[in-house]
Order: structure tokens, then sequence, then C-alpha cells
């Protein structure tokens, strides 16, 4: 089994989980004074965490932390890597250790556990999407919709989460589609460092089981929670963070505009825990649209993947976070300059 921090591509919800769809991109990488090197790169597979693994060929980096201590490594594989979005099919298992306020205003309510896994599709179609590397930070420029073909859902039968403060289950339907899980079990589900296992009993996928160790909740200090309003993002300067947590998982930062609409642009950014503090580079901010809407999120997350008789699965965990003793994830911004 190997181990991977979790990139975002996503909105950081158990709800946002799709699963890999082959595309094929520009990639370049810039380092701090804004040279670097650009190449194509057709990668077999993409998940809605923005992890991509290749079967002899495409190109993927990775940021990951080891411990509490922070130990962390920065990697990036070429063509001829192992790994990969197998020839079968590819899934994944995603649990979250977050609480909301529900419908009424007061009781709190989860998501727990979101499993979704398909088959692999023969030829699908390329994006026109353009990832730029900025440091830990990743820029995706799309300048149209990207219309998916995905392939039919498949089963892994009866999921088990364990390691959790109660045990955890989803069951597929007869079309092999996980339903996402909520519930009012004690929270938090974890308080991070626990080792975190999922346990398929198979069906079109056979039997696995994998396990992570779970991220830590993150208690975000700066920038400042905005009031009655979206946060304002000065593009002409770096956008620094500062956090305290207990030191499990990456910190991952997103910002994202138009995320729905053609013409979209996502930051990404993995931070060590360690420091408690990190930024994200005026260089990607500027990639930005001047004086545009979006939404910023942040969690500490992890990923663990292996290949199961053909498929590819991973486990994602994401943890909890506060932003001012307030419960959340994410919150709008503004961009001026």
């Amino acid at each position: 089994m190997r181990s991977k921090a979790l990139p975002l591509s996503r909105i950081l919800t158990a709800s946002a989980l799709s699963l890999g769809l082959p595309f094929a991109c520009s990639t370049e990488r810039l380092d701090g004074v804004g040279t670097g090197v650009t190449s194509s790169s057709s990668n077999s597979g993409s998940s809605s965490s923005g992890s991509t693994t290749g079967s002899g060929g495409g190109r993927s980096s990775s940021v990951s932390t080891s411990s509490a201590g922070g130990s962390s490594s920065v990697s990036t594989s070429s063509a001829g890597g192992s790994g990969g979005v197998a020839p079968l099919g590819s899934g994944s298992v995603t649990v979250v250790n977050t609480s909301f306020v529900g419908p009424n205003g007061v009781q709190p309510y989860q998501d727990l556990v979101a499993a979704f896994f398909q088959v692999a599709v023969p030829s699908p179609p390329p994006s026109t999407c353009t990832t730029t590397l900025y440091d830990t930070c990743t820029v995706t420029t799309c300048p149209q919709v990207y219309q998916s073909n995905p392939g039919p859902a498949a089963g892994a039968g009866v999921i088990t989460i364990t390691g959790t403060q109660q045990t955890l289950t989803t069951v597929p339907d007869d079309g092999g589609t996980y339903p996402v899980e909520r519930g009012d079990v004690p929270f938090p589900i974890w308080n991070g460092g626990e080792t975190i296992g999922a346990m398929a009993t198979g069906d079109v996928i056979p039997p696995f089981t994998l396990s992570g160790v779970a991220p830590s909740d993150l208690d975000l200090q700066t920038p400042a929670l905005p009031t009655g309003g979206p946060i304002s993002i000065d593009r002409t300067k770096d956008l620094a963070f500062t956090w305290i947590s207990n030191g499990w998982g990456t910190i991952m930062i997103s910002l994202t505009a138009n995320v729905l609409l053609p013409n979209s642009v996502a930051i990404q950014c993995q931070l060590v825990q360690a420091p408690g503090s990190g930024v994200v580079p005026k260089a990607a901010l500027q990639q930005l649209p001047a004086d545009w809407p979006g939404t910023l999120s942040f969690q500490a997350a992890g990923t663990w993947f292996e290949e199961v008789s053909g498929w590819s699965v991973t486990l994602e965990l994401l943890g909890g976070a506060t932003w001012a003793g307030m419960p959340t994830t994410s919150s709008s911004f503004k961009t001026i300059n």
C-alpha cells in the first residue's frame, strides 16, 4: 500500500466525491522567481481529490507528512513509474470528521462516509485544462467545462470503517451506488493519530482492506474570519495562513473561482503541519480573475491507495476545522487588485 497526501481539487466534502477520469493537460513548474520548464503530460486518470497515479505512463507529484512531528517530503515521478488508475476501474472511500449545523439550525449532523467505484472508460475525451505548479501550490485553469463520460458504477459490497469512536458502515444499492452516509454519532469520530481502516466484503470489486492515520482537526488563526461578507484577497501579496493542530495530516488549502462555469480557475496547496504557518504565493493568486468571487476551503487530510486485482482503490480521511471558534471548512472570498 502506498501513502500520499490528499491534493485539493475538491471543495473538501464527502458529497463532492467523484472518480478517476482520464485527462490530458499541460504542466508547468515555476520556481520562486517565476521561471521553469513546460511539458505536456497525459495522465491515465484523476480523482476529485486531485490525486493521480499512472500505470507506466504520466507524471505525478505529491507532498506528504508522516508523523505528528511534521516530517515531510516533496516528490515528483515521471513516465514509467508504477501505480495508477488500474485497467478495470477505480474508486474511493472517504471518511469525514466534520460536523455541520443541521436544517433546524441546532442539531449537528455529519457527512460521515462516501464511497464510489466505477468501471474504466476505454476512450475518454481529453481535457483542455492547464496546470501550473508554484512551490507547493497547483493552479488549474480550464477554458471550458469538461464533458466527462464516466463508466458505470460498481460495488465492493458492505464497507466497514474501523478505528473511529463508533464503527461505521455503508451499503451499495443493486446498481453498485453508495449513499453518502450521515448520522448523529458522537462527535468527533476521531481525535487525530488513530489508525482508521476500511474493509470491503467484495462484489464486482474484490474484497479489500486499507488503513491510514486520522488527520488532526485544524484551528485556523489567520487570515481573520470576515464578518458580514467575503474575505478580501489581495492578489499582489502572498496570502498567509496560521493554524493550531496536533500535527497529523497535511494542510490542504483550496481557492476556486467559477468552478462550475467555463474558464474556471482553481488553486490547490499542500502545506506542512509542523511550522503552524504557510502561504499561497502571490504568483498563484494572480492567476485568479481580478474583482471576482470564489470559495476558500481548508482542512487537514490524508489518503492511502493500493491496487486490488486490477482496481485502484483509495482511502481518503478528512479532518474537521474551526475558524475563529466557528466550525467550518470554507468561506467565500473576493479578489482585489
